[in-house]
């Protein structure tokens, strides 16, 4: 009996993580379009000399907007 609570764990587990990553997405996204032109074109700047070493969800225009309209 405890294999099926234990499937049924994983299975909320995953889609706690599935929600996770369609929220962040979601925030990501919407960041994205309140950049002005200026803005986006240092996101671009910033994305492309960093490459993989960029992370969004790490910037720190990023952390402050989503201080300021999600915190």
């Amino acid at each position: 009996m405890d294999k099926p609570s234990e499937d049924k764990q994983s299975l909320l587990v995953k889609d706690n993580q599935s929600l996770l990553v369609e929220d962040k997405q979601s925030l990501s996204e919407a960041y994205l379009k309140s950049l002005t032109e200026m803005e986006l074109i240092a996101y671009n700047i910033a994305k492309s000399h960093l490459g993989s070493l960029f992370t969004l969800e790490k910037s720190n225009h990023y952390l402050e907007w989503l201080s300021k309209n999600h915190g």
